[in-house]
């Protein structure tokens, strides 16, 4: 008798921790606040080691003009006391734009998701007689997830210039933001979940 009330309680808990969500550096004040947002927001359930929640802003009212409106997640990992990791989880509001650039695919809990890895500046030189010099852009094409348009960016620091966004100290060089690494990237957005 013992064994056949097992059983089903084992399903039941099971079922239960299959469908728990661990999203790394949301605490529950951020969880309420995109649950009240009404948006399905993809985030991610994985981050490389030494990833942190940097940035959660939402704004995202009803009565606030769309060009005003910002859905912005960044996790950032500290490299040295100049040099970050950083990568964002943004919506997109008030017109789109897309990349020409050849891209990869992966496949999410989300959905298919298009990215770019470093494409080819394809108007530079080769550099030392090879291919041309390879910009470390890290970004996903614009993706839906119920209505709403996501993309994910990597913020990098190229030819000594701050790339992606930033404030003053960025735009002066304070900081270097150094690329993601391809799997990790992939990783992270093979990851993606929108909290339930």
């Amino acid at each position: 008798m013992k064994k056949t009330l097992l059983l089903p309680v084992l399903l039941v808990l099971i079922s239960f921790l299959g469908h728990s969500q661990e999203f790394p550096g949301l605490n529950a004040n951020h969880k309420k606040k995109m649950l009240g947002s009404g948006l399905k927001i993809p985030l991610p359930t994985w981050l490389p080691a030494g990833f942190t929640l940097d940035t959660f802003e939402i704004r995202t009212g009803k009565n606030i003009p769309v060009q005003e409106k910002v859905l912005l997640i960044q996790y950032t990992k500290k490299i040295n006391d100049s040099t970050w990791q950083s990568f964002v989880v943004e919506a997109g509001f008030d017109g789109l734009g897309s990349l020409w650039y050849d891209n990869e695919t992966v496949q999410s809990p989300v959905g298919k998701i298009e990215y770019y890895y470093q494409p080819i500046d394809k108007d530079s030189k080769p550099v030392n007689g090879g291919k041309p010099k390879q910009e470390d852009i890290i970004m996903t094409e614009w993706f839906t997830v119920d209505k709403t348009d996501f993309h994910i960016q990597c913020i990098v620091t190229t030819g000594g210039e701050y790339q992606i966004m930033g404030d003053e100290d960025e735009a002066e060089d304070k900081y270097k933001y150094a690329a993601i690494a391809k799997e990790d990237f992939k990783k992270i957005l093979q990851s993606l979940q929108v909290l339930k």
